[in-house]
């Protein structure tokens, strides 16, 4: 937003822009609750999560060896 105001944007045109943004927190808040408190969506989020550890170990042992 900052950078938006710097530039000369009119501030009522990011209003609409910060609301929506806030509705889908609120939105994505909901959906985690939903699946942390399903033991099947947990075990798949779980899954997904180590996935995605495991991938980003990989690319970081990777960097560091050059």
């Amino acid at each position: 937003m900052f950078f938006a105001l710097a530039a000369g944007a009119d501030t009522s045109t990011l209003a609409p822009i910060v609301t929506a943004m806030g509705t889908l927190v609120e939105v994505m808040g909901e959906v985690w609750k939903v699946m942390t408190a399903n033991p099947l969506l947990l075990v798949f989020l779980a899954a997904s999560l180590f996935g995605v550890g495991i991938r980003i170990f990989k690319k970081v042992k990777s960097a560091a060896k050059g």
